[in-house]
């Protein structure tokens, strides 16, 4: 970024003739860039992904302001065309001036006495046009991302929701933005040799989306491309769908020493709330504290032989609480009423074991659950 603001103006012009950037943090303020770069083409991968996932229609509009630099100076640069800029920049604007379709818009042979000017997108068959003055959608995306670096341009885009209501880029919700910017930029970078690394991707989506975010990350990289993919997440739901050879849990020591382990479970065929008791996450309950409090009771007292009168009356209320959560208690076979305590009796015992120096497998609690039901069910309570 320092390169595309220094005092040269040739700086900027020489680094706009190149593509992306090989490094830069990419944000939702690059979302107005990406859409522009993408949605001419609405049969295009990504429209449908916009379109299935936050329910946009279509582009609607956008315009784009180029401001004076910083370094301009009115006695050197008066009489150059777009303050002085070189390279690839005042030839792309004296084409958008050229076309006559985009506003007014000052052209090659105009002083630099303005400050700005602004090129307006004022229809879907504008964009498609607009487009075709670039080689790709990378080399409009990137030209506008190193202008947007150096603080000369500013976009807004209006999108047509399936509703039919129109709706600015930044009005979206947060989790929208985040995804339309993560899908996009991986969209972008298609068919390139890339590394890709995300904190927390996430962490504004809706559940559908992490769910998918497997499939739709390799459906906008496409099929053979050798970028890698790097994303820290604590979302189970974005986890359910990704095979365990690609899942790497970062468990740290006493010593400070930081490993990086693949799970022994695959999370596919386990659902969101199965892995939550695995290994990946670690709790003990799929259940609200609140409730896995009451099981724990209800529990406990079914394992007493004997119930005094505040004892059956407790068991009633906690009972009677838990149906109304759903947990049908009160018509349960006392059997498996028993099982199900003296199940859960021998699983809090693994569970004490599993912080020691010999943690249960998945093994062990299978043979438990069988060992139980020989003996509770052949036997008889």
């Amino acid at each position: 970024m320092a390169s595309a603001r220094g005092d040269s103006a040739a700086s900027l012009g020489e680094s706009l003739g190149r593509g992306i950037r090989p490094l830069f943090l990419c944000d939702v303020t690059h979302l107005p860039l990406i859409l522009l770069s993408l949605l001419s083409n609405w049969s295009e991968k990504f429209a449908q992904h916009a379109e299935r996932d936050v329910r946009i229609s279509g582009f609607a509009s956008a315009d784009i302001t180029i401001r004076r630099p910083s370094w301009y100076k009115r006695a050197r640069d008066i009489d150059r065309p777009y303050w002085g800029l070189e390279g690839d920049a005042p030839d792309l604007f004296d084409a958008i001036a050229t076309q006559g379709r985009f506003g007014a818009i000052p052209d090659a042979t105009a002083r630099s006495t303005y400050t700005d000017f602004r090129i307006t997108i004022a229809t879907p068959d504008d964009l498609k046009s607009f487009r075709r003055l670039f080689a790709s959608d990378v080399a409009m995306f990137a030209m506008f991302e190193r202008l947007q670096a150096a603080e000369l341009l500013t976009a807004s885009v209006r999108l047509t929701m399936v509703d039919g209501h129109q709706i600015a880029s930044e009005e979206l919700s947060a989790g929208e933005q985040q995804i339309l910017t993560i899908m996009g930029m991986l969209r972008l970078q298609r068919g390139e040799e890339s590394l890709f690394l995300l904190d927390e991707p996430a962490s504004h989506f809706h559940p559908g989306w992490s769910q998918r975010w497997y499939s739709t990350v390799q459906a906008m990289l496409e099929d053979g491309q050798n970028s890698q993919f790097v994303a820290a997440t604590h979302d189970p739901a974005l986890v359910s769908n990704i095979p365990r050879e690609q899942i790497r849990m970062l468990r740290g020591s006493v010593a400070g020493v930081i490993r990086a382990e693949m799970p022994t479970v695959d999370p596919r065929g386990r659902g969101i709330g199965g892995l939550l008791t695995t290994e990946l996450y670690g709790l003990d309950s799929q259940l609200d504290d609140h409730t896995q409090r009451l099981i724990d009771e209800q529990y406990e007292l079914a394992r007493t032989p004997v119930l005094n009168e505040e004892d059956n009356r407790r068991l009633r209320s906690i009972n009677n609480e838990l149906e109304s959560l759903g947990f049908d208690t009160i018509r349960r076979d006392s059997v498996v009423s028993l099982f199900l305590a003296e199940l859960d009796l021998r699983r809090k015992e693994l569970l004490n074991r599993a912080g020691s120096a010999d943690p249960p497998s998945e093994e062990e609690f299978t043979l438990l659950v069988r060992r139980l039901f020989d003996e509770k069910f052949s036997r008889g309570l």
